[in-house]
């Protein structure tokens, strides 16, 4: 999980599963964003300081970066 802040009440966190997918969750939504699907199972996550990509390390200890525009 990686907490990516905001303003008060719209707090938002990057959570990766086992599963591999990945999603967007706010403090104000109680539904979560689905951003994309690894296929293997996620052991760290982090995003850009814009948040333009995101950093995956998965269980195979692989580290892939997505730009979360295409999400290529």
């Amino acid at each position: 999980m990686k907490i990516i802040g905001g303003t008060a009440s719209k707090e938002g966190a990057f959570v990766g599963l086992k599963n591999g997918a990945v999603f967007k969750i706010f403090v104000d939504n109680s539904f979560p964003i689905p951003i994309l699907n690894h296929n293997i199972p996620i052991k760290v996550i982090d995003v850009s300081q814009k948040k333009k990509r995101l950093a995956i390390v998965d269980a195979n200890n692989n580290l892939t970066v997505y730009d979360l525009s295409t999400k290529e």
